[in-house]
């Protein structure tokens, strides 16, 4: 549950909400309660901003490994291929030397 960025915009926003409650009810402590507030909300912007630098890292490292993986499997069929028209395959159907 505690993973789900959902669930850390939901608490960020109680927590903004509650203290605003709290600052236009209560106005002796309005100062206290706007700072709360505002650390509230700088917590989950900077929270929700490593979120996303972090998704956006992850898929860039993935891209990254399925090209690399394409560009291995190309090279691997080019090299079958060339091993085939030179004859350094036998013709079993094993394909030992």
């Amino acid at each position: 549950m505690w993973d789900s960025i959902w669930t850390w915009h939901g608490l960020g926003g109680a927590a903004v909400a509650s203290a605003g409650a709290l600052a236009w009810f209560f106005p002796p402590l309005r100062k206290y309660a706007l700072a709360a507030a505002l650390t509230a909300a700088a917590a989950l912007s900077v929270y929700h901003k490593g979120q996303r630098d972090g998704s956006r890292r992850t898929q860039r490292k993935w891209d990254d490994a399925e090209d690399k993986s394409a560009q291995r499997g190309k090279q691997a069929r080019d090299d079958a291929r060339r091993d085939v028209d030179a004859g350094r395959v036998s013709g079993d159907k094993w394909f030992r030397d």
